[in-house]
C-alpha cells in the first residue's frame, strides 16, 4: 500500500499594480478588445455577403456564364437534365466556376462586392440612395479593419471622411486623431449591422412581392 503524498503549492503574485494602473490597464485592454471584435465582424460581414451572392447565383446562374470563354459551361447547364451523371457534372463545373469567381472578388473591395449584389438582385433599384450609403458605410468599416489590423496610430483622412454619413454617426474619428476605439464604437457598428440586415430582409420581401 503507497503512501499518500502531500503537495504544498505556493502562490506568487506575477505583477503587482496599484489601483491606478490597474485601471489604465483595463481601459487598454477593453479597447484592444473592441477592435478585435470590429476585426471578427467584418469578417462575418464578408461572409455574409458572399453568401447573398453564391445563393443567387445558384439560382440565376446565367449572371456567371456569359461571354464566349463560358461556352462549355452554357452547353453543360443545357444538357444538365439530360441524366444524373448531366447533373452531376454541372453542378461540379458551375461549383468550381463559383470559386473561381469568388477568388478574383475578394480583390475589388468587399463594398463593391456587395454593391454587385444589390444590383443583380435589383435590391439597389428599389431605392438607389438608401443602398448607396450602405456602400459607403460597409467601405468606412472596411477601412476601419485595416488601419486597426496594420496598428494605424491616427486616423487618415479618407476614413474620416468616409465616417461622416449619418449611418455611422456613432463614431467620430477626426483626421490626424489618436484612433482609440472604444467599446461604444462597437456598438455603432453593431447597431449600423443590425439595421443593414433588417433592410436587406425587407427589401428581398419587397423584390419578391413585386415579381408576383
Amino acid at each position: 500500500m503507497m503512501s499518500g503524498v502531500i503537495i504544498t503549492v505556493n502562490q506568487e503574485n506575477i505583477i503587482e499594480w496599484d489601483g491606478l494602473k490597474a485601471s489604465e490597464y483595463h481601459a487598454k485592454t477593453t479597447m484592444m478588445m473592441s477592435s478585435w471584435a470590429v476585426i471578427d465582424l467584418f469578417g462575418l460581414i464578408e461572409k455574409y455577403i458572399f453568401r447573398l451572392l453564391d445563393i443567387f447565383v445558384r439560382a440565376n446562374p446565367q449572371h456567371l456564364m456569359r461571354g464566349k470563354e463560358y461556352r462549355d459551361l452554357r452547353r453543360i447547364f443545357n444538357a444538365r437534365k439530360n441524366s444524373d451523371d448531366s447533373e452531376t457534372l454541372w453542378k461540379a463545373e458551375f461549383n468550381k466556376r463559383i470559386e473561381s469567381w469568388k477568388r478574383k472578388r475578394l480583390y475589388d473591395g468587399i463594398d463593391k462586392v456587395f454593391l454587385n449584389y444589390l444590383e443583380i438582385s435589383e435590391i439597389r433599384g428599389l431605392d438607389p440612395y438608401r443602398w448607396d450609403i450602405h456602400v459607403i458605410c460597409i467601405k468606412a468599416i472596411s477601412m476601419l479593419r485595416n488601419c486597426l489590423i496594420h496598428g494605424q496610430d491616427t486616423v487618415p483622412s479618407d476614413l474620416a471622411e468616409q465616417l461622416k454619413h449619418k449611418n455611422l454617426a456613432g463614431i467620430r474619428l477626426n483626421e490626424g486623431e489618436p484612433l482609440i476605439f472604444g467599446t461604444e464604437y462597437l456598438q455603432s457598428i453593431e447597431l449600423y449591422l443590425n439595421n443593414l440586415i433588417t433592410e436587406l430582409n425587407k427589401s428581398l420581401m419587397e423584390r419578391a412581392i413585386n415579381e408576383q
